[in-house]
């Protein structure tokens, strides 16, 4: 039998933000929302997102260049879109900090009592792929390196905001939430990784 081709693996998914099982998204709205990331913590946050961070370089730093940009098809995993399991590794970077860089600018708004008009678009967050994997590698350490730098000097102004911006699946989220959201996301896909890379 011919190997499908990425299109054609890529046909048989839903489409790019169509969102998440029902019963997962009554389970992040109404209880990981306001039981779990509005309790959270600034400083515990950041030890799961450095220390999720530190599983992904631990089990991709072996990894040749091809197998960063190799994509594989994987299970059904929680908190990720049926159109986003046919990724590679180096995808799955590029959508960190797609998604990152966006969550830090909110934090930042947030903190300056700025609340955004506009809805957080799922589809807008996929990655384009065709980096080369060492590079997209490099690009997402040094993203990490650089995001506590960024985001610290705004924790005082960003825990006394009351501004509010909706995430599409949790609803309203304050600077804290979306701080939270940075290890939660990335640990979602480490799992990802974690498949992917038993693919390979």
């Amino acid at each position: 039998m011919a190997q499908q081709t990425d299109a054609e693996i890529q046909a048989h998914l839903e489409r790019p933000g169509a969102g998440l099982p029902f019963y997962q998204h009554l389970y992040l709205r109404f209880y990981i929302a306001p039981f779990v990331s509005a309790r959270s913590n600034w400083e515990d946050n950041w030890k799961t997102f450095d220390g999720v961070n530190a599983k992904i370089f631990a089990k991709i730093g072996n990894l040749s260049p091809v197998q960063l940009e190799k994509r594989v098809l994987v299970p059904p995993l929680a908190g990720i879109e049926d159109s986003s399991r046919y990724w590679s590794v180096a995808m799955t970077l590029e959508h960190l900090i797609i998604v990152g860089d966006d969550v830090k600018t909110a934090i930042i708004e947030l903190s300056n009592g700025y609340a955004r008009n506009r809805k957080a678009d799922v589809a807008a967050y996929k990655p384009k792929g065709g980096k080369e994997g060492s590079a997209q590698l490099a690009e997402y350490k040094a993203f990490v390196a650089g995001l506590r730098r960024q985001l610290d000097p705004v924790r005082e102004p960003a825990l006394a905001s009351k501004a509010r911006y909706d995430h599409p699946w949790m609803g309203p989220f304050s600077a804290l939430q979306w701080q939270w959201l940075l290890g939660a996301h990335t640990l979602v896909h480490y799992r990802q990784i974690r498949e992917i890379v038993k693919g390979l």
